[in-house]
């Protein structure tokens, strides 16, 4: 489909890339996770050479590739990579890029098993998330499900009660 779009549209629009997004998407959950790498890498590379800077399509492609890298266990590769998207959002006055990309972060110290660096991210995520995700509640409760987790690796297990009773609700 997405060589079709390319014939269709060129390589470089908008279309062609977002069908490159979802391909890659679909691999990743897939388990193809190289697969998907190479997918997200080649649109970045025609996003770079056809749109200058950074805009929310291009910062959720590069979140997505962090994500890969994560999943790999490339853990240093996607903390780098969410550090500039996250500085990158707030720096656009976008906080829902900045506060999206440093829930992925967040995710990264998770599996290093800093609990506390995740648990300092994935609060700021929920305090935002709170006032701005009302009609969210997906990522609301992603978020919050994500902190009653940390919240339970770090043995402060009142709190993981109070925050996944409020996920339910």
């Amino acid at each position: 489909l997405c060589e079709q779009m390319t014939d269709t549209y060129g390589a470089y629009h908008l279309q062609t890339l977002d069908c490159l997004r979802q391909k890659a998407s679909i691999l990743s959950y897939e388990g193809k996770l190289d697969e998907s790498e190479g997918i997200y890498l080649e649109a970045v590379e025609r996003m770079a050479d056809s749109f200058p800077g950074l805009d929310p399509f291009a910062i959720d492609v590069l979140s997505q590739l962090a994500e890969i890298y994560r999943e790999q266990g490339r853990y240093e590769e996607a903390k780098s990579l969410l550090s500039g998207l996250v500085s990158a959002g707030f720096q656009m006055g976008d906080a829902e890029v900045a506060f999206n990309a440093q829930s992925y972060l967040a995710r990264v110290f998770n599996n290093e098993s800093d609990y506390e660096r995740a648990e300092a991210l994935t609060t700021e995520v929920l305090q935002f998330g709170r006032v701005n995700w009302v009609n969210n509640r997906a990522n609301l409760y992603s978020t919050m499900l994500e902190l009653g987790s940390i919240y339970q690796h770090l043995g402060k297990l009142p709190d993981a009660e109070v925050v996944l009773m409020e996920a339910l609700e």
